[in-house]
């Protein structure tokens, strides 16, 4: 039974020997493959009469380039247009790699996958890397700026953080650091003055911000009578807190926020 996608063997193998062995020669067989089947797909017969010719007159031109270039004369003319051949031979390279990839649909599939894959895992790390060991922190001074943690290996713990108590003896007894604050993030439901959500809050000693240099916008920072204990609670709130949920009013310092249950003054009152 004849495949009427493929086309006429003998003349396909006739053109294949008179062509030479490269990218191009499987870029024209590939040319010559797609539109007989395109035509087959309508009129068979017609087809394979037109590859009969098409295959005819390209092996025929190869046979008279052959012939006639001994009888050319020989020109040191330089052409005008350089970049001509390097941007046919690209076009014939891109074709001939899209006409594989094309007859490979699982491994295209999968090799651009794995290429998305990496591209965007890639991209995450050095979002990283750039955040953390390229980009400087937003504070002044911030090469000065370093972490101290502690470690407990007979307890299975390669890395702790600072208890107020440690945190007292370093700022009392240690000279090496200039100053030296203490913070513990967590997450806490805050409600009062709209619906209730959950935002990440900071427990932070009042030399926290001397340490990194800043200053609120309004208000103020802590007292140092509010660092003892049973002292009242303050609060200071983050700029985006205070655009998103208090449109950014100035009036907000003093009043009274919910954070877990209970009654913090924002700082500034």
């Amino acid at each position: 039974m004849t495949n009427t996608n493929s086309p006429p063997r003998i003349p396909e193998q006739a053109l294949r020997r008179r062509l030479p062995r490269d990218a191009a020669a499987s870029s024209i067989l590939g040319d010559l493959r797609e539109e007989y089947a395109q035509r087959a797909a309508t009129a068979v017969t017609n087809a394979r009469r037109w590859y009969w010719r098409e295959a005819f007159s390209i092996a025929t031109r190869r046979v008279l380039d052959r012939v006639l270039k001994p009888l050319r004369p020989v020109t040191t003319q330089r052409s005008s247009r350089k970049g001509d051949a390097m941007l046919a031979r690209l076009i014939i390279d891109f074709r001939y790699a899209f006409r594989t990839l094309r007859r490979s649909m699982g491994f295209t599939i999968a090799a651009a996958t794995t290429l998305a894959i990496g591209v965007g895992a890639n991209t995450a790390i050095f979002s990283v890397v750039n955040g953390i060991l390229l980009e400087p922190l937003p504070f002044p001074d911030a090469d000065r700026l370093t972490s101290v943690w502690h470690a407990a290996p007979g307890l299975g713990y390669d890395r702790i953080g600072m208890s107020p108590g440690i945190f007292t003896e370093y700022r009392d007894q240690v000279s090496a650091f200039e100053n030296i604050g203490l913070y513990v993030a967590s997450q806490s439901n805050l409600t009062g003055d709209g619906e209730p959500e959950r935002v990440r809050t900071v427990t932070a000693s009042r030399s926290l911000f001397d340490v990194l240099g800043v200053n609120p916008t309004y208000g103020r920072l802590f007292a140092a009578a509010e660092e003892v204990p049973n002292a009242p609670n303050v609060a200071l709130i983050s700029e985006r807190l205070w655009e998103r949920r208090f449109g950014s009013d100035p009036s907000v310092v003093g009043k009274t926020i919910q954070v877990s249950g209970d009654a913090i003054h924002r700082v500034g009152e």
